[in-house]
């Protein structure tokens, strides 16, 4: 450096100063400048660097701040070990958050509440709920209290699988000191709605009324649904009326439109297009009409939309497609929508290209993702950071297992 160096002092000061989220750019590049510059750090500096890693859920960074306090000579403490643990739940790489777990409770570390409620709920989403259990005895053990999103995490576990137990959960919390939310009632409500049990929602209206809770679109959505699970979507539709002001989410209306095309009743997949149209727009309609028509196996249908002026690829409904279709095990005819949209040249875009990859990925399909790549790059397309690091993820992941069943063999 030209002219008076500041000290190593006034550096790691500055370092401390960029560790925020908002300028996490700044902190790594310095970080780097002053390394190459032969600065070393202070293990102050890679536990900074892991809080920072935590609080963004970045695992990669997470894993380098914890090698770089390991060489230093440090062991790492349990509130270390607990950001760690934290960084790979918010990913969600729920396999190597658990392992951090173990590893912790073999060594009689003691996880904190954050990392141990940031895993429950990551258990729960993956439908895990014994492996949650167990871990909410384990935090109870500890002298933890359950808050309100681990309560509303498992109320909602438990109303998709087990009523009587979402209504144990949902007393629990009342009697525990919390007032249920709005999003305590949206979980309690969803497990009616699988059921069609529209009586027990329009109660549950009613004690949000007495809670002086408002009413809003999710709630409202969720009694449309029950509508629809028995089959009752005439009533769904008068209920748009009712409540003109909080139309069902776009999602809800599509359950609507699906169960009309399958039932081929072009009168009702007439009426809720045009509530679609209302509150999504024809664009996003059209969207999710092809998609629609592709899993009432509709194909001529879906491709007439397809050639609709103006049709727009809405990635998401591409991923949700996909998963969809996979766990009802029709991995072959997300392949066909990938044709139908590829022939007209729906694969080139920056977002729709990751979205691909997404596919490509929940497909277990590596050679495609690889593939996709050399195809835009062929056709002068520039790579975005986004597909690039999704596509890394991808081939980390898959070497990553080949290798665990390389090792079983």
């Amino acid at each position: 450096m030209q002219g008076v160096d500041p000290g190593e002092h006034a550096y790691h000061t500055l370092l401390h100063s960029y560790a925020t989220p908002d300028t996490v750019k700044e902190f790594h590049a310095m970080m780097k400048c002053l390394q190459s510059r032969g600065l070393v750090l202070r293990p102050s500096i890679h536990k900074q660097m892991l809080e920072l890693a935590a609080d963004l859920g970045d695992p990669v960074r997470a894993g380098q701040a914890v090698s770089a306090i390991r060489r230093s000579g440090q062991r790492l403490s349990a509130t270390a070990f607990s950001r760690y643990i934290v960084a790979n739940a918010k990913s969600r790489r729920i396999g190597t958050a658990l392992e951090l777990y173990e590893r912790m409770r073999s060594h009689d570390l003691r996880p904190s509440y954050e990392a141990m409620n940031h895993l429950m709920v990551e258990l729960l989403r993956w439908g895990d709920v014994h492996g949650a259990e167990n871990m909410r005895r384990d935090l109870e053990e500890m002298g933890y209290f359950p808050g309100l999103v681990l309560r509303n995490a498992f109320l909602g576990a438990y109303s998709r699988r087990d009523m009587s137990k979402a209504l144990q959960e949902f007393e629990a919390l009342k009697t525990a000191g919390f007032k249920p939310t709005a999003y305590s009632y949206n979980e309690l409500m969803t497990g009616y709605s699988l059921h069609g049990d529209t009586e027990s929602i329009r109660n549950l209206f009613d004690e949000l009324q007495r809670e002086g809770i408002p009413l809003d679109r999710s709630l409202v959505s969720r009694l449309f649904d029950a509508y629809v699970a028995k089959g009752d979507i005439d009533g769904g539709l008068s209920l748009v009326e009712e409540f003109p002001s909080l139309p069902p989410h776009s999602s809800s209306l599509m359950a609507a439109m699906q169960l009309s095309l399958e039932a081929g009743d072009e009168e009702m997949v007439g009426r809720v297009r045009t509530k679609m149209n209302e509150v999504s727009g024809e664009k996003n309609t059209n969207n999710m009409m092809f998609f629609g028509h592709l899993r009432a196996g509709q194909v001529t249908q879906a491709n007439k939309i397809l050639e609709t002026e103006g049709f727009s690829l809405n990635s998401r409904d591409l991923v949700t497609f996909a998963v969809d279709l996979k766990r009802k095990r029709k991995r072959g005819e997300v392949y066909a929508a990938l044709e139908l949209l590829r022939d007209k040249g729906h694969h080139l875009g920056d977002t729709t290209s990751v979205a691909w990859l997404r596919v490509y990925d929940i497909l277990g399909d590596i050679e495609s993702a690889l593939a996709l790549k050399e195809e835009l790059t062929s056709a002068g397309h520039t790579l975005s950071d986004d597909f690039l690091s999704r596509l890394e993820s991808i081939t980390t992941r898959s070497h990553s297992q080949t290798g665990a069943r390389e090792r079983q063999l």
